[in-house]
Formats: C-alpha cells, sequence, structure tokens
C-alpha cells in the first residue's frame, strides 16, 4: 500500500501493537542507532538523527507510529518522550 493510500483510508497514525525493547544503542556524530526486540524476538535496526533531547538506552520502551507491515514509519517515542512524529497534514 502505498503512502498516499495508507493515509487516505487511516484516520490517524496509530501505534504499532506491541512496543519494543532497545537491545543496542551506538552514538554517532549526527544520532543513534538502535537495535530493538518485539515479544516475539524479532530484532530490527533504526537510526535518529539528532536525538538529543531522547537519548536512547539499553532497556528503554520504543512505540513506533506506522511502519508496520511494511508501512512507512511516521512517528517513534522512546519511553514517552517523541523522538519525531510526522503530521498526517504533512503527506
Amino acid at each position: 500500500m502505498s503512502r498516499a493510500s495508507y493515509s487516505a483510508h487511516t484516520p490517524a497514525f496509530v501505534p504499532a501493537p506491541d512496543p519494543r525493547i532497545v537491545t543496542d544503542v551506538i552514538r554517532s556524530e549526527d544520532g543513534w542507532s538502535i537495535e530493538v526486540e518485539d515479544a516475539r524476538g524479532v530484532r530490527m535496526t533504526y537510526w535518529i538523527a539528532g536525538a538529543d533531547e531522547c537519548i536512547p538506552r539499553v532497556g528503554d520502551t520504543a512505540r513506533f507510529y506506522g511502519g508496520v507491515s511494511g508501512m512507512l514509519l511516521h512517528g517513534l517515542e522512546i519511553n514517552g518522550c517523541r523522538v519525531f512524529f510526522e503530521d498526517m497534514a504533512a503527506d
């Protein structure tokens, strides 16, 4: 499903069904690389550009918005701190 059709048929970006646990964090000059694991043990790695106000740490809870089953990722919170969130109006 394309980004446009996803937005047109979805009233709001919903969080992924289960939060993920941050299992590894690597800091670089311009952001963070985090590895997360879901309840089934599936691990994925994400890049966060310049998230100095929401510093990720191993053991944190990450909640993703959109990005489920191959859809585009529209938002991320770590322990309730909004790392980024793309407003649907931007679509």
